[in-house]
């Protein structure tokens, strides 16, 4: 019993390394990386998800919330695109915890063109999800986490909705050693308006943390998408007092960020952070901001 958490962190791992194609499905925004925190260690958080960005990461991560906590993200993308996230969870009981999240992806100034290539001026694509969140703690050291959400998209004229859910497992509330299984998007598939439908391939998280002392935070990730690529990200995050800085890798990127935590109250505290992430070649880089609110 006593290496049986080992072995199942070695289990679960080895199963989330099944290969595919490249990325080619759609709703890739969905594969973005939200959160200042998590997108400086590489989008390797979910076996950290100690914030309120959890509700994106892993729901049953906000059952280590101590009081309400929520976050403003907002990421500039090259070629007119913007991402913004905005999340906020608290707990209810001590086992139980709530939240949720709203996201939006937008591309802007798209040129559009008639059937002879004449301009017919511009327009932008949005997409959008709204998710509730919930976490419950079945044991010491064991958490699961369930989001439903709402999603749409518009382009041009057409518009297109989805419902699907994620599923969640923490193991190591307040350990040393954490670990992750996370399936997102699960049973998600839009509808068009033009009676089109498109599946959203699901996406199958495992990931695993170390603290390695009071400062130094390690954590390892595999994320796989259906039928595609499975990917691999890295992360590293070091506290001084109220300062953070993390370094991530993830998919031959690299990410790093700056933040801190300053006290309002004696209760209350504000974080910020801002992140730089390098872009495949012909991209400009990342960077991304955000301003986190937490209650103890």
């Amino acid at each position: 019993m006593k290496y049986l958490k080992y072995l199942i962190i070695i289990c679960i791992m080895f199963s989330a390394f099944s290969a595919g194609a490249e990325y080619t499905e759609p709703a890739q925004y969905l594969t973005y990386t939200p959160g200042g925190r998590a997108l400086a260690m590489g989008g390797a958080f979910s076996s950290i998800a100690n914030d309120s960005s959890a509700t994106f990461y892993n729901p049953a991560g906000i059952v280590q919330l101590r009081g309400a906590s929520g976050e403003l993200y907002y990421a500039m993308l090259d070629l007119d695109r913007t991402y913004i996230f905005l999340s906020y969870a608290s707990p209810v009981t001590k086992s139980l915890s709530v939240g949720g999240y709203l996201l939006q992806y937008t591309i802007s100034d798209i040129v559009g063109h008639d059937e002879i290539a004449f301009s017919t001026g511009t327009f932008d694509i949005s997409s959008n999800v709204l998710a509730i969140s919930v976490g419950y703690r079945v044991s010491k050291q064991w958490a699961l986490g369930l989001n439903l959400k709402s999603l749409s998209q518009n382009f041009r004229e057409n518009t297109a909705e989805a419902f699907g859910a994620d599923f969640a497992i923490l193991y190591g509330i307040d350990d040393k050693l954490g670990a992750s299984l996370v399936f997102r998007d699960i049973s998600e598939k839009f509808s068009w308006d033009s009676g089109f439908e498109e599946e959203v391939p699901m996406i199958t998280q495992f990931g695993a943390s170390y603290k390695i002392d009071r400062s130094w935070t390690a954590s390892l990730e595999m994320s796989s998408r259906k039928d595609e690529k499975s990917t691999l990200h890295f992360g590293a995050e070091y506290s001084m007092g109220d300062l953070v800085a993390a370094l991530g890798y993830s998919d031959s990127l690299f990410s790093a960020g700056i933040g801190g935590n300053f006290k309002i109250s004696r209760t209350n505290s504000i974080g910020v952070n801002l992140v730089y992430k390098t872009e495949k070649e012909g991209f400009k880089p990342q960077l991304a901001f955000s301003v986190s609110y937490l209650t103890k």
